[in-house]
């Protein structure tokens, strides 16, 4: 299950312009914006809330394994991949575009997403200097996408939302939305396949930080739809048999080439406390590009390889994913 919502906004005052990549001042300031309009117990930890399960703001922002206890995948961590992502498709002086992704049962909640992204918006991303104040936007228009449909429709403009657009029911299956093209990459049998990061990106192994190894970034996706599947209903999990053999699969795939950008320290402030915390070291952009072996196209898990490849440029890779970093661009070459 996927839906998309891509925002176009001006700022409505003159700002200087945010430093750096604007993705966690985004990500700040949606999840401020769904825990005022929808949290009933702000003293209490989510989990301990009643409404816990329920909450639009806990469904988006605070996935533990207490979100379902059937899913027993990662009872190790105190946090599991929250079901949505932003991106940031442009940033300037006028002002900024953007994407809300969500997964799973968070496509249930698109109202309240879409409530919480207008709301988001005159609160503003970051802090100007200039003005001593928080950047505020003006919501020019939001655009829905629904990738499994290939269908996209404006829901938002002129201050109305166009309720009469809007999903009746949310699409199934997360990787179904893909299907169709991995089918195609797979008919081609392509032996090329090049990542083109288009956000600061680092991936959680450090001896790979900035250059994956195939199997490094297929995991990684392959772990990230697992647990959205087992934590948020995005479709059929990953078994261990399967695991195995994506990862034996990949292992046949050479780096051919590798070059990222310079590196830059990632922080970020609380909109809420001012409280400073930081992220290491990202490269600010990089291209990999990886040669499949002849006989790749003939496993079995082929399709799937190409599926989460797919998805991946919407789920992202890497460290701060939710935020817009990590996203690619995924091409095939025969």
């Amino acid at each position: 299950m996927m839906l998309r919502y891509e925002v176009a906004a001006h700022y409505t005052k003159p700002y200087d312009p945010p430093r750096g990549f604007p993705g966690l001042a985004l990500r700040g300031a949606l999840g401020h914006a769904l825990h005022t309009l929808y949290c009933t117990r702000p003293s209490h930890k989510c989990t301990a809330c009643p409404r816990y399960t329920k909450c639009p703001y806990a469904l988006l922002y605070e996935t533990t394994p207490a979100t379902d206890k059937s899913g027993d995948i990662a009872l190790a961590q105190q946090a599991v991949t929250n079901p949505y992502t932003l991106e940031v498709i442009y940033s300037g002086e006028k002002g900024i575009g953007f994407a809300l992704n969500l997964f799973g049962d968070a496509t249930s909640h698109y109202r309240e997403a879409l409530t919480a992204l207008l709301y988001a918006a005159t609160l503003g991303i970051g802090y100007s200097k200039r003005h001593a104040e928080r950047r505020r936007l003006s919501v020019e228009r939001i655009t829905q996408e629904i990738p499994l449909h290939r269908t996209r429709t404006i829901v938002y403009k002129d201050g109305a939302v166009h309720t009469d657009a809007l999903p009746r029911r949310p699409p199934r299956s997360l990787l179904a939305s893909f299907a169709p093209q991995a089918k195609k990459i797979y008919e081609d049998e392509p032996s090329l396949l090049e990542i083109e990061f288009k956000a600061p990106y680092r991936l959680s192994n450090p001896q790979q930080a900035y250059t994956p190894s195939y199997r490094h970034l297929l995991m990684t996706i392959a772990r990230r739809y697992s647990l959205l599947a087992a934590y948020h209903k995005a479709g059929r999990r990953l078994t261990l048999r399967d695991a195995r053999s994506l990862a034996a699969l990949a292992d046949t795939v050479q780096t051919l080439e590798a070059v990222h950008g310079p590196l830059i320290k990632v922080t970020k402030r609380s909109i809420v406390t001012g409280e400073k915390k930081g992220y290491g070291l990202f490269a600010t952009h990089g291209r990999i590009l990886y040669r499949l072996p002849p006989d790749y196209w003939k496993h079995p898990l082929a399709p799937l390889s190409a599926a989460l490849i797919m998805a991946g440029q919407y789920l992202h890779a890497g460290k701060l994913a939710t935020a817009g970093y990590g996203r690619y661009i995924a091409r095939f070459y025969v």
